[in-house]
């Protein structure tokens, strides 16, 4: 008698061998080629490029994720409410992400130079010589992210 549990295994089991085997079928020019949806056309090259920069943007705003976990939530929070866990021991506050307020300015531009250049008599320390300019632009799009939230 079997288990319910071996039922379930046997179906994938036999699921994954039958699309492995209709994949060897497939001469090697037609399993290399692009869907017919990608084709050379104008238009499918516009999608390529738009799907492309896409997939790019979700990577670098993953990566601003992380980078603002790592580097920035210790003061300015994980929320960007200005209050993680060193904050408290700061002479000045940190910036609270969530008002949309920024001190050197709201732009993208001016965001962007207080993160790679830090922010004079403060403590935000410089981030260009260890930050690429990706990294850079995908941290304004995070801590702008914390505003947006609200609206």
């Amino acid at each position: 008698m079997r288990s319910k549990c071996q039922t379930p295994r046997i179906v994938v089991f036999l699921s994954v061998a039958t699309l492995i085997i209709a994949g060897c079928q497939l001469e090697e020019r037609e399993r290399l080629s692009v869907p017919r949806w990608l084709s050379n056309s104008n238009a499918d090259l516009e999608i390529k490029e738009r799907v492309a920069y896409e997939t790019e943007r979700l990577h670098t705003l993953e990566r601003a994720k992380e980078l603002y976990r790592y580097a920035c939530a210790t003061c300015h929070g994980l929320s960007g409410n200005g209050r993680g866990p060193s904050a408290a021991a700061l002479d000045t506050a940190p910036t609270d992400f969530t008002e949309g307020v920024f001190v050197m300015g709201e732009s993208d531009e001016e965001i962007y130079v207080s993160i790679s250049a830090g922010i004079p008599d403060s403590l935000m320390p410089p981030w260009e010589d260890l930050l690429s300019q990706d990294d850079l632009w995908g941290l304004v799009a995070q801590v702008k992210s914390f505003s947006a939230e609200d609206d």
